[in-house]
């Protein structure tokens, strides 16, 4: 998108220029709009996600939750920047991921029944059937895949709710919408040939072991997942493939490096919170709708409870106060060598993330 600055001179701007924090519920929708036009095409491919916690970051969850397992550092942005940053950790989170997604999980046993015959990407309609059912996902949960949205109602759900069902709430904290602009940084990968197994494939590679060539790629599944409403758009994911960084660091280098704007964040303060659960409401943007879910909400299938959690937020089935299948917590070689180095994560400083006019020359291999 174009360097842009608020339209409305009440909008608070935050320390890194990309946090904006509209003054009311009217202004916050004219800063929306005055963001996704200045994207370069901003009404078939810019991109939503919302954060009920202002204060999460972009990592998938695979990620959050293996800092959570491994270090015990429930928020996972307060890992030490020493560990996080390191090709060791990149590798540990590879190796891990790969070893679920082909040993611990495979489509081709775990096919549920009520999926679409053929289907037309079978890893990625297990990691939709296992991010539905978290029961069946204790050990490690999540995959590498960061959920988007064309539909910025979508994202505002996520930015103003917290829970599923009769746990669903207003949440108490500021919420985040991201508006993200893929076109300028051109990392599409949707051939039609393009699965997530083409994807988990690319982890396998010495360049992206080794942390080069590691761009998050923007991921479209070939077809529609059995979990897609034909009335609503279907999710658009983005694939972290350096897990030594959050995307908002990696989108934070790129626009230092070539001097054009990625993503803004919009806050939704309490106020807002309200006015936008209202609109939502009026909208008819439903649970079932956010979540794109073809059945109830409290459906069990195969006698699994239904503890569906989003991809955009930190709440999980095992969070504590949970009284549910707790994950493994025994750490392999990788994990264990990486705590004798580096120390208790927990005993270091919070992790700031680099200054715009350094960040650009962490990463290697950009698009373009």
């Amino acid at each position: 998108m174009n360097l842009i600055t608020p339209k409305r001179k009440s909008t608070e701007i935050g320390p890194d220029a990309r946090q904006w924090i509209p003054s009311s519920f009217s202004n916050f929708f004219m800063e929306l709009d005055h963001i996704v036009t200045a994207c370069r095409n901003p009404f078939s491919m810019t991109l939503f996600r919302g954060h009920a916690n202002h204060e999460w970051v972009p990592d998938s969850g695979f990620v959050r939750n293996f800092i959570k397992i491994a270090f015990e550092v429930y928020r996972h942005h307060l890992l030490s920047g020493d560990i996080r940053r390191s090709v060791a950790f990149h590798n540990a989170v590879a190796s891990l991921l790969l070893t679920k997604f082909g040993q611990l999980h495979n489509p081709g046993i775990e096919t549920r029944a009520g999926w679409p015959s053929p289907v037309a990407d079978p890893w990625h309609e297990l990691m939709v059937d296992l991010r539905r059912y978290p029961l069946k996902d204790a050990l490690l949960p999540g995959n590498f895949l960061l959920e988007m949205t064309t539909s910025r109602d979508i994202g505002l759900y996520f930015a103003t709710y917290e829970g599923m069902g009769s746990d669903r709430y207003i949440g108490s904290l500021d919420g985040a919408l991201c508006i993200y602009d893929p076109v300028e940084t051109d990392t599409s990968l949707t051939r039609p040939a393009t699965t997530v197994n083409d994807l988990l494939e690319l982890l396998a590679v010495p360049d992206f072991l080794d942390g080069d060539r590691t761009f998050p790629l923007l991921f479209q599944p070939p077809g529609r997942t059995a979990a897609d409403h034909d009335s609503q758009p279907a999710p658009v994911y983005l694939a972290q493939l350096d897990f030594r960084y959050n995307l908002a660091e990696i989108w934070a280098a790129y626009e230092e490096q070539h001097n054009q704007q990625v993503f803004v964040s919009l806050l939704l303060t309490e106020n807002t919170k309200k006015g936008v659960a209202n609109y939502l409401e009026t909208s008819g943007i439903t649970e079932e709708i956010a979540y794109q879910l073809p059945e109830p909400v409290h459906a069990n299938p195969a006698g699994y409870e239904d503890l569906t959690m989003d991809a955009g937020t930190d709440t999980h089935p095992w969070e504590p106060g949970r009284e549910t299948a707790q994950p493994n917590r025994q750490a392999d070689n990788g994990i264990s060598g990486l705590i004798e180095r580096f120390g208790d994560p927990r005993s270091r400083e919070r992790h700031q993330p680099p200054q715009r006019s350094s960040a650009a020359s962490d990463f290697r291999s950009w698009p373009g």
